[in-house]
């Protein structure tokens, strides 16, 4: 099958037509455009949101998975511990008091 294909790339660029071989640059722009396709293709918030996912896309290969999830790790931590600051966790108590938010199952 490879030969099959080297074999037509070879008459293709004989012929004259310039053949782009595959490179990380084409291949992350290629997601990008294939994750905002899809998404955009989907439902009535597709069109708002495919241009977010392939932005996303992109960030995620060119830095790869395992330090995405990381920097995604390390934000999650710092919102963990913004929640739990004496100022907020005030404010939260004083919003679910006056009823604004519901009460969760660990709410006593």
């Amino acid at each position: 099958m490879r030969r099959e294909i080297e074999a037509t790339v070879e008459k293709t660029r004989e012929t004259g037509v310039t053949v782009a071989d595959p490179s990380r640059t084409n291949f992350v722009a290629g997601i990008a455009t294939v994750v905002t396709a899809l998404v955009a293709s989907s439902g009535s918030y597709g069109l708002a949101l495919g241009p977010l996912a392939g932005g996303l896309s992109i960030l995620i290969a060119q830095i790869g998975i395992d330090a995405f999830c990381l920097w995604c790790q390390d934000k999650i931590q710092e919102l963990r511990a913004t929640e739990k600051a004496p100022e907020i966790a005030k404010l939260v108590r004083k919003v679910k008091e006056e009823g604004i938010l519901p009460r969760g199952p660990d709410d006593a």
